[in-house]
């Protein structure tokens, strides 16, 4: 309900939308990674991370941040084959 979808949004409408959010979604750009986790963190909601290579080349500081505690993970395969999970 009331989620846009495709089509050009305001990016401050865009932050300000995400920082009313408990939950962000972040997919992958055309690389493993994005600007779209920082944003999720900077909006303060809980990333929820579709991108399966972003451990490999993506993730920033790993010894020093605890991903794994700050973020939720859906397979690529599995959110592809049924949106909802």
């Amino acid at each position: 309900p009331n989620v846009p979808v495709g089509g050009a949004v305001d990016k401050a409408e865009h932050l300000a939308e995400m920082a009313r959010s408990k939950f962000c979604l972040v997919v992958r750009g055309d690389t493993a990674t994005s600007h779209k986790m920082f944003d999720a963190l900077h909006a303060l909601c809980v990333p929820v991370l579709l991108s399966d290579h972003w451990d490999a080349v993506g993730k920033p500081f790993p010894e020093f941040v605890p991903w794994d505690d700050l973020l939720l993970r859906i397979p690529e395969r599995e959110f592809m084959s049924d949106p909802h999970v």
